[in-house]
């Protein structure tokens, strides 16, 4: 009975293999810096390693982590070959918004056949932001930690439904040789718990921290929640660089630096929901007063006049509703601007009827966030003379004339003004259209649709139309580059490499990652041409932030045309 030994022995190899394989899958979880973890904070992202030892010829399936977060996403991968053994690691990137202790894991991976698993790992996710040490040190001198701060804090800590909350993202330096880079967004997560609005510029300062003098850099927004509950804005990443440890003549000389990262706090809001309302709510915030005006209150039948509304406040309104407006009066929805901490929203009104009317006095009601209950203020109520019209036109027609005395009225506004009567023809005389003119008339509305669907659909047309996308994006990067050297503004020449990114790399522009633009440069580019790419992306960000304009910075307008030009090479459009 030779085979079933043969069998028998055949099998029981196979199990040494797989035994010998589990112990060769491992899974780590390290800080964004590398470190070791067992303890984050929440908001703050940290990586998740699975290593495999003596991978061969690389035959295994890309693993998958079981998360409680739900998949994750891959951000690294690295293969290290010594003498014929090979060890890869696969590295994703998770954030938790809750705290509590998580289980991550087993990692499996599947080579043919065969699953493999490693152990799982537990993590401990606490309130507080949890520091890390940075991997290097300086001796005699203060840890890096110590050096670079990144703070972010919310107005305050509770609100309510769609009441606005300002954000702000602070990040110090304590040593002079810091020298900002970039600020890294948190993923957007498609039920965050909060809209987004009004991203003001950066600007610098300088404040006391721990009782040492600091420089700044602060970006500020708003926040409005959606949803009730607990919600939380994710630690903010910043990339800087400083002065190595050994710093002597030659670091000087070839301005030698250390890259460094650090991540903020995440700051978490408790939001509470409406209390019950009968009728219409139409803002959330506080609000001291509400007044109306009517520029002119005389006019004839067919003329056009300004209804302002005024708000002043911290209330956001996207549109005033205006309510009972009289049928003598036809209302265009104008605009609407902001100065100081007041709101306007203006309207145009046509007279359509002579006589002596009234618009009434406008409501508007809103929850005060300062005292906890819904308030309701009132306009003044405004008389309204209308004459009869002086030409022949009749008081019900839709198309009256506006004054054109009326500066602020918009003369070329076809709703108001009319164009009947530049296609009335003449008496007794037939006008025929010319074929070239029928033909671009039947094919117009063809076109219309078709481009419509092009715009609809344009990520599709991108994802069979790689080639077309790339063209169009270096197209726009010249574009917006020709825009920001008009306006010397840095800020737009920074952000105009983001989508240029996203067409080489067939990802979303949020999906760009440092990581990502590294892999491209390994595979169509050469060491150096990298190196030079980090040196401009570094000149880029300080001379958006913490030098002024220089003829030395007026050169980065001609090294992005060099990059952009080089991009179209690489990538062979």
């Amino acid at each position: 009975m030779v085979m079933p030994r043969v069998g028998k022995v055949i099998f029981s190899l196979l199990l040494f293999s797989v035994a010998g394989m589990q112990g060769q899958i491992s899974l780590d979880a390290r800080t964004m810096q590398g470190e070791k973890l067992h303890k984050a904070g929440v908001g703050q992202p940290f990586n998740l390693e699975v290593t495999i030892e003596g991978a061969g010829n690389g035959d295994f399936s890309t693993p998958e982590i079981a998360s409680p977060l739900g998949p994750l996403h891959r951000t690294g991968f690295k293969m290290v070959s010594v003498n014929g053994a090979s060890r890869v690691t696969y590295t994703f990137t998770a954030r938790v918004d809750k705290p509590g202790t998580y289980t991550f894991g087993p990692a499996r991976v599947k080579s043919g056949s065969a699953v493999f698993e490693s152990e799982p790992i537990e993590i401990v996710v606490s309130e507080q932001a949890v520091a890390h040490k940075q991997p290097q040190q300086r001796s005699h001198q203060k840890n890096d930690d110590e050096l670079a701060l990144a703070r972010l804090f919310l107005s305050s800590n509770k609100a309510v439904v769609g009441e606005k909350i300002y954000a702000t993202l602070r990040f110090y330096r304590l040593d002079p040789s810091i020298e900002f880079h970039a600020v890294v967004e948190p993923e957007q997560e498609k039920d965050q718990g909060y809209l987004i609005k009004n991203r003001q510029d950066a600007r610098v300062g300088r404040e006391k921290v721990n009782g040492i003098e600091a420089d700044y850099i602060q970006w500020q927004w708003e926040i409005y929640p959606n949803k009730t509950g607990e919600i939380v804005v994710p630690a903010y990443r910043i990339d800087y660089s400083m002065r190595p440890e050994r710093y002597d003549f030659f670091s000087t000389l070839f301005g030698a630096r250390v890259a460094k990262t650090i991540y903020s706090n995440a700051a978490t809001l408790a939001v509470d929901p409406l209390p019950p309302h009968k009728g219409r709510v139409d803002g959330i915030g506080h609000c001291d007063k509400i007044y109306a005006t009517l520029e002119p209150a005389v006019m004839h039948e067919g003329e056009g006049a300004t209804l302002t509304i005024t708000l002043e406040g911290d209330v956001d309104v996207e549109q005033f509703p205006l309510q009972r407006i009289p049928d003598a009066l036809k209302v265009y929805e104008s605009k609407k601007y902001s100065v100081g901490n007041k709101q306007s929203f203006e309207y145009i009104v046509q007279a359509k009827k002579a006589g002596e009317i009234e618009i009434p006095s406008q409501s508007f009601t809103y929850f005060d966030v300062e005292e906890h209950t819904y308030s309701q203020l009132r306009t003044n109520a405004l008389p309204v003379t209308i004459l009869k019209s002086e030409n022949k036109q009749t008081a019900n027609d839709e198309d009256l004339v506006i004054p054109h005395e009326q500066e602020h009225v918009n003369d070329e506004s076809t709703e108001i003004k009319g164009i009947t009567r530049y296609f009335h023809g003449m008496p007794g005389h037939t006008t025929h259209i010319p074929l070239w003119l029928f033909i671009v008339l039947v094919l117009l509305p063809l076109l219309l649709i078709l481009w419509r669907w092009m715009v609809k659909n344009s990520a599709l047309i991108d994802t069979f139309f790689p080639r077309l996308r790339r063209w169009r994006s270096i197209r726009t990067a010249r574009a917006n580059l020709a825009r920001a050297q008009a306006k010397n503004d840095y800020a737009q020449l920074y952000s105009l490499f983001i989508p240029l990114f996203a067409a080489l790399l067939k990802q979303e522009p949020s999906a760009v990652t440092g990581a990502a633009i590294e892999h491209w440069f390994e595979q169509h580019a050469t060491r150096e041409e990298l190196i030079e790419w980090e040196h401009f992306f570094i000149a880029l960000n300080q001379a958006r932030f913490f030098t002024a304009a220089s003829s030395s910075d007026s050169l980065l307008f001609d090294e992005a045309e060099k990059w952009i030009s080089f991009f179209k090479k690489r990538a062979h459009v």
